[in-house]
This record gives structure tokens, C-alpha cells and sequence, in this order.
């Protein structure tokens, strides 16, 4: 047991600067998405017509999922999720790589 809590301590040092920074990133970008889905689609009149949109769309609806309202929360949930999870797929797959090397 004092051998794997060793290696877990050296690669959280190891990691920490990286996944602080990645953290970092996913947050700010979480952050700015609701301004910007406001900025962009302040109405929900907009947002119903995106929506719209969207459903005849079979593409997009593969990549990001049938939508779950036209309120504010709804559409930054739509549409900046899909980009957060590929973000902390990319994380994570780096990170594999990384110890497997």
C-alpha cells in the first residue's frame, strides 16, 4: 500500500500543472458560453428558430443530442457541452499517453 500511494502522489505532482491548466481552460471557456449564447440568441424566438433548425438537421443531432429546451440554461447546455466533453476526451486521452509512454 505505501508503494502505490507513493506513485499516486508522484504523478498528481507530475500532472498537477497540466491539469490545473486544462481546468483552467474547460472553466473559462463554461464561463464565457452563457454571455454568449445570450449575446447571440437573446430571445427565445431565436433560440425556438435555431432549434428549428436543428431538428431537421439529422447531423447535428448525431454529434449533439436532441436539445431540452429553448430556455438560456438549455441552449449554453446544447450548445457548448459537446465541446467541453471532446475537450476533456482530448485530456484525457493525452494524459494517457502520456503515462504509457
Amino acid at each position: 500500500m505505501r508503494t502505490i500511494g507513493l506513485l499516486l502522489r508522484q504523478r498528481a505532482r507530475r500532472d498537477a500543472v497540466s491539469l490545473a491548466v486544462w481546468l483552467a481552460g474547460l472553466a473559462a471557456l463554461a464561463a464565457a458560453g452563457y454571455p454568449g449564447v445570450r449575446g447571440s440568441y437573446g430571445d427565445e424566438q431565436e433560440r425556438v428558430a435555431l432549434l428549428g433548425t436543428v431538428m431537421a438537421n439529422p447531423v447535428v443531432l448525431l454529434f449533439r443530442g436532441l436539445p431540452s429546451g429553448a430556455g438560456e440554461a438549455q441552449m449554453v447546455a446544447f450548445l457548448l457541452l459537446p465541446w467541453l466533453l471532446l475537450l476533456v476526451a482530448l485530456m484525457c486521452s493525452f494524459l494517457a499517453v502520456r503515462h504509457t509512454r
